[in-house]
């Protein structure tokens, strides 16, 4: 008999005879039976990998909580072959001692208590703070005022400089009453010398006049005098502050019909009809139109304006506002001021929203620097 190798497998092979060789042979081949297939043996090696798995698991969840007899080097495999009977639980029950209930008693009363006196400051009367607000507006128109009144003596020196050629007061009348204007503003001298230099300079541009027409809030219209010598920025800006205003601009003749120039002369004097007759007869001399007396206002009268009560007013043709304002001063009589002024021939009365609304459309305006004046048909 001989053997042959078959990977892991060593099989006895049966020597064959002469006289065997004829005889069948019954049952499987003898290399069937005594070696395992490939797939056999896979399947045993998983098997055998499975029970030693099992052998190291820990124990189920439900029983993760006992306490096993300890085993002496039985390990693991010999602890989970206990019965489950040996086992006791690792909890332990605790009784609490009984406890008596107390008796209940009420809460003593607090003691009353009293509020501690206030220390706040007394109330400051309503009638303080209306009276900041309206010093405080005052103060606002009076600087704005200020401020424009500045703005049109300084291009008044440097229209009349450049219209008349010339810097001496002597030769250029124009020069001599813009420098007697500013004088009579205070018009600081440095402003002065400024405007001399921007006359001289050669990048300096010639003031040109015009006027912009402007619908406003409840019927009202609005006429903008302007004085500038950039006219693509003055409309610019113009039409920026109606916009935001929310007011309109108006076609060309749509609002100027409504308004004449005239010549404005305010002069002083005593209330009464004496001093009424004297003026009216000087004004009447002098080429008036018309007189008439009017009061201080309160805002006037806390700026010091308190001179005789109020001053008459002239009115004047614009052509006549020089001789006019020459004969009252020859006569006597004080003149406070003497301007062109667009008079409205009718007025509109508006309610107290759209003459708030009017009143910031035309500060705006007035804000602008190639603005010289706004003039309005509200009453």
């Amino acid at each position: 008999m001989t053997s042959q190798d078959n990977g892991s497998c060593t099989t006895p092979l049966p020597t064959l005879s002469r006289s065997s060789a004829a005889r069948p042979v019954s049952g499987p081949p003898p290399f069937s039976t005594f070696c395992p297939l490939p797939s056999q043996m896979a399947h045993q090696q998983q098997k055998t990998a499975t029970e030693a798995m099992a052998a190291f698991a820990p124990p189920p969840p439900s029983t993760a909580f006992l306490s096993p007899t300890p085993v002496a080097g039985a390990g693991l495999a010999a602890a989970a072959e206990l019965p489950l009977a040996g086992l006791t639980p690792r909890r332990r029950r605790c009784t609490l001692p009984a406890v008596s209930p107390k008796p209940w008693t009420p809460c003593p009363a607090l003691p009353p208590t009293t509020p501690p006196p206030t220390t706040a400051p007394a109330a400051t009367p309503l009638s303080m703070g209306r009276r900041s607000e309206k010093i405080a507006g005052r103060k606002g128109k009076q600087d704005r005022a200020k401020t424009k009144a500045y703005a049109r003596i300084g291009k008044t020196l440097i229209a009349a400089i450049k219209s008349g050629g010339s810097t001496d007061p002597v030769a250029n009348r124009p020069l001599a009453e813009a420098l007697a204007a500013a004088a009579a503003a205070n018009f600081p001298k440095e402003n002065i010398e400024r405007a001399f230099e921007r006359a001289n300079s050669t990048d300096q541009a010639d003031f040109k006049t015009s006027s912009f027409e402007v619908y406003g809030s409840g019927g009202v219209g609005l006429l903008v005098d302007v004085w500038t010598d950039n006219s693509n920025r003055a409309s610019a800006d113009i039409r920026q502050a109606v916009g935001k205003a929310g007011m309109k601009v108006a076609s060309v003749g749509s609002v100027a019909f409504n308004f004449d120039r005239k010549g404005v002369v305010e002069v002083g004097g005593e209330a009464g009809d004496a001093a009424a007759e004297e003026v009216l007869m000087a004004a009447i001399d002098a080429g008036a139109e018309e007189c008439e007396w009017v009061a201080w206002t309160a805002d006037e009268v806390e700026d010091g304006a308190t001179d005789g009560g109020g001053r008459y007013v002239l009115s004047t043709d614009g052509g006549d506002l020089m001789a006019v304002k020459a004969a009252m001063a020859d006569a006597g009589h004080p003149v406070l001021r003497a301007e062109l002024e667009m008079v409205p021939r009718v007025t509109v009365d508006v309610s107290d929203d759209d003459r708030v609304a009017n009143e910031r459309g035309v500060e705006a305006l007035e804000d602008l620097d190639d603005v010289d004046a706004v003039w309005t048909t509200m009453a």
